[in-house]
């Protein structure tokens, strides 16, 4: 019996180093799991603009060229890049005066068809346009300096940010199909990286977009399709959080389930525009945290850009939807627009007049201001300084 269980003594090691192996790994960190985004359940919250702001400019935009409908905005210190469907991307200095355009709509060399996918280099002052299956680059006078051919990596790419000396071009998965999530290029045109797409073709009639935005520190990226959002530092990526999304998302019909419109982040927290069975919501997510929250819905649109906003405590002016983000003055801001006539019309109303503001002397400019815009001048941009 003893002979028998000496025999076993040359396994004790391996025993011993199987168990060692197994109480290491059972107590290594689990990964922690994403946050993921359900529409269907999501908690209400009244959150007002002072929540995440301190301050609320307006901008209005002079007349000398007419705007409908405003795609991007992006800022320097001492001038707006206004990006707008039926023109070439106009410049405004500070105060909203145009100052001139960044080239010109046409055909011929250095020219372009669309102005709603642009980024800049502040360092630089340059300008870098995706245009269809080109990017075109400008100096901040609008002067033509060179373009790079894109037909050998693809010809669907729809969005364009500029971070770090790298340019990022981003591809929905449009009608099914897409090669790239995204492609990144070197200042002199080289391919330096890419995420290729990993979602199967599908059979479908849609079109898709895809969202990038970002703040002081990163990128991120989602599409129509994709249930994943990824932020991206240089080279690398990493999958920040989910959207739980019906199975037949790439299939289904426009204007069902859950459609996304936007995201802007301002530092921790996103805020996302969204329909989601008939009604129009926006939401917010803070990353650190990663809680949801229903800002507010509504089911008609009140105006031509549409959907709900924060309410406006601070000098009780229309509620703000956030669209774009940008470092001015070396402080974070978000900006929305509104029509001129809205605001015009916004201050006549009970509401307004019966409406306590955090800032009194604020309202009083808020009315002095709308009086002096006409029924159909150019939009006002509305500029919120985030709290630090």
């Amino acid at each position: 019996m003893n002979r028998k269980s000496n025999s076993y003594l040359w396994l004790l090691p391996a025993l011993l180093a199987g168990s060692l192996l197994f109480l290491l790994s059972s107590c290594q960190t689990t990964p922690k799991a994403l946050p993921v985004f359900n529409p269907a359940k999501v908690d209400s919250v009244r959150m007002v603009l002072s929540d995440i702001a301190t301050g609320c400019r307006y901008v209005p935009l002079s007349n000398e060229i007419p705007i409908r409908m405003i795609n991007r905005v992006v800022a320097t210190d001492s001038l707006y890049f206004i990006g707008s469907p039926q023109n070439e991307i106009l410049v405004f200095n500070a105060e909203g005066k145009f100052q001139h355009k960044i080239g010109r709509l046409g055909n011929g060399p250095g020219e372009y068809h669309f102005s709603s996918a642009f980024t800049v280099d502040l360092e630089k002052k340059i300008v870098y346009l995706l245009d269809q299956n080109r990017l075109l680059e400008y100096n901040f006078e609008g002067q033509f300096l060179q373009e790079t051919p894109l037909q050998k990596w693809g010809n669907d790419f729809q969005e364009i940010r500029y971070r770090d000396h790298l340019i990022y071009l981003f591809e929905p998965l449009s009608f099914g199909y897409a090669k790239y999530d995204w492609l990144i290029l070197n200042e002199k045109g080289e391919a330096v990286g890419q995420k290729m797409n990993a979602i199967p073709q599908v059979q479908s009639q849609m079109g898709g977009n895809c969202y990038a935005f970002g703040d002081g520190n990163h990128l991120y990226y989602t599409n129509a399709v994709n249930d994943t959002v990824f932020s991206m530092e240089g080279k690398e990526w990493k999958a920040r959080c989910l959207f739980k999304l019906s199975n037949d998302k790439a299939t289904q019909n426009p204007g069902a389930g859950f459609n996304l419109l936007d995201i802007v982040s301002s530092g921790p927290d996103w805020f996302l525009r969204y329909f989601f069975d008939g009604k129009f919501y926006l939401a917010a997510f803070n990353i650190r945290s990663g809680k949801f929250q229903m800002v507010g819905q509504t089911s008609n649109l009140s105006s031509r850009d549409g959907g709900p906003g924060l309410a406006d405590d601070l000098d009780c002016g229309l509620p703000f939807v956030p669209k774009f983000r940008f470092t001015k003055d070396g402080n974070e801001w978000l900006c929305g627009y509104r029509y001129s006539y809205e605001v015009r019309n916004y201050v006549t109303s009970k509401s307004f007049q019966e409406a306590a503001a955090k800032y009194p002397e604020k309202k009083k400019q808020l009315q002095a201001f709308a009086d002096s815009l006409g029924e159909n001048d150019n939009p006002v941009l509305m500029l919120v300084k985030l709290k630090e």
